[in-house]
């Protein structure tokens, strides 16, 4: 009896709690397979239920510097670049992704340091809110939800 009475109030405090929620940019710690290298990654996938969902990522470049790269699609890519159209208020901010080797992640279509800069700017100026984005044929939204904390974190965390 007393177990009823328990898993009836559990299940009552639980609605409380089923709340729905949003994902924001997330944070993690790699570690390379060969070198045993640990080094900090942010990523955001874009908002929806899209099986082929675009990916935005920042890591550490080289000299502590941060660069981003982006995935256009949740398929490999062969591209050699890709354009990125971000909102940004009520304009707008384009970066061109070009291949390149971001430091324990091979090769990506990556932006430099100062592009990233400009890219960081955008989400934490959107305070939150979704950042729209188009990028070829596909559109759709990146969250900005904790995008300024985890780059406080990865500058942090970088190696200099």
């Amino acid at each position: 009896m007393r177990f009823i009475v328990l898993a009836a109030a559990l299940l009552a405090s639980g609605a409380a709690y089923a709340q729905e929620t949003k994902h924001g940019w997330g944070f993690q710690f790699r570690q390379d397979t060969f070198d045993k290298v640990v080094f900090p990654l942010s990523m955001m996938s874009e908002e929806g239920d899209s099986f082929d969902k675009a990916t935005l990522a920042v890591a550490c470049g080289p000299n502590g510097k941060l660069v981003a790269f982006f995935q256009p699609s949740g398929f490999v890519s062969f591209d050699s670049s890709a354009k990125l159209q971000l909102r940004d208020g009520n304009g707008t901010k384009e970066f061109t992704f070009s291949v390149g080797e971001v430091p324990h992640l091979a090769k990506r279509l990556m932006i430099d340091a100062g592009e990233t800069e400009k890219l960081i700017d955008v989400f934490a100026r959107a305070d939150g809110q979704d950042v729209p984005f188009r990028s070829g044929e596909k559109q759709g939204a990146f969250s900005s939800i904790a995008a300024r904390t985890t780059y406080d974190l990865l500058r942090q965390n970088c190696p200099k």
